[in-house]
């Protein structure tokens, strides 16, 4: 082999480690994109607006950053290997070569640490490749390589029944909206980490904020006025279910609605008794808000028919707000 070769086949070897790192660095970059900044400075700089252009269609841009990344891996490896074929070494030669020399330079170079400064500094390093991401995303599409990948991608998610999901979603969105509100002083801190608290709750359901039923204070319906004011005196706890003989939940009682009366002219625990509102144990917190918000105020966990907690608003407005006092 020629020493031009050679040198041909280094540059390449060279050139390819340098594509790779630099296209995983843009797929990390794009992640990292503050997408309101971006929306705002599109309006007044190319590089933006093709920027802008190129995120409303995540999937076509970050399946042409994979293909790139893996055309440039291919291109460094294969041309490693040719060169040292030229040099004589045999193919396990040339095998151990790769594992001892271009794994640790590809993991480095090609990875980490174009990974870690493109996720610190994307929105100084993602603008001035705007332009070649948009070539990139075209030669693909044209040569049918995005057609190919996508759909294979769809039709795996869809055997093993998984949904289609989004690179950047409303909550990816909205998290970003509140990191710029906190850095621009519109939002304070105790602010933002309400908001990200109620974007929590999406996952969250009544089961993990519930009061276990073995620890509820339950009445029967024959619990007199007095025994309402010593409870009042024991717990902080103003709303309680009123049960049976059988333990079936009859209703509820606000304490409240007990207290306003002296003990002689107390109404009997039936007549201050309220519906009990039944609630699943798998309610998501959100949905039992908009239940509670209807004037019940407190409500039955239930799992298949049988009550295994209570929760009340406060419960349910806890995970948001943080710790309340007793109401």
């Amino acid at each position: 082999m020629s020493p031009v070769t050679q040198a041909i086949l280094w540059m390449l070897a060279v050139a390819g480690v340098i594509g790779c790192g630099l296209f995983a660095g843009l797929e990390t970059g794009v992640y990292s994109l503050n997408r309101v900044r971006l929306h705002v400075r599109a309006h007044r700089s190319r590089r933006a607006a093709i920027l802008d252009d190129l995120v409303t269609h995540p999937a076509r841009l970050l399946a042409s950053l994979l293909i790139a990344t893996n055309v440039a891996t291919n291109i460094a490896t294969s041309s490693l290997a040719a060169a040292l074929h030229g040099y004589g070494m045999s193919d396990w030669q040339v095998i151990a070569c790769d594992v001892l020399i271009m794994t640790p330079i590809f993991f480095i170079f090609a990875e980490t640490l174009p990974k870690d400064l493109f996720s610190a500094h994307s929105d100084l390093l993602v603008y001035p490749f705007a332009r070649l991401l948009r070539v990139l995303t075209f030669v693909c599409h044209w040569l049918g390589l995005l057609a190919l990948l996508i759909g294979v991608s769809r039709l795996v998610m869809w055997m093993i029944g998984a949904a289609d999901a989004q690179p950047f979603g409303r909550r990816m969105l909205m998290g970003t909206l509140l990191k710029e509100g906190v850095g621009r002083g519109v939002l304070s801190d105790d602010q933002s980490a309400i908001v990200e608290r109620v974007l929590a709750l999406g996952e969250q359901t009544v089961g993990e904020v519930m009061l276990d039923w073995s620890n509820v204070t339950k009445l029967d319906g024959g619990a007199t006025a007095q025994h309402l004011w010593d409870l009042a005196d024991q717990t902080s706890r103003s709303r309680f279910p009123v049960v049976d003989e059988g333990g079936a939940v009859r209703g509820c009682i606000d304490i409240h609605d007990a207290l306003v009366f002296d003990p002689p002219d107390c109404p009997p625990v039936e007549s201050l008794m309220r519906p009990a509102r039944a609630i699943e144990i798998d309610t998501p917190i959100r949905q039992a808000l908009q239940m509670l918000q209807t004037g019940v105020p407190m409500a039955v966990v239930v799992r298949q028919d049988r009550p295994v907690g209570i929760v009340t608003l406060k419960d349910l407005l806890e995970p948001i707000t943080g710790e309340l006092a007793s109401w």
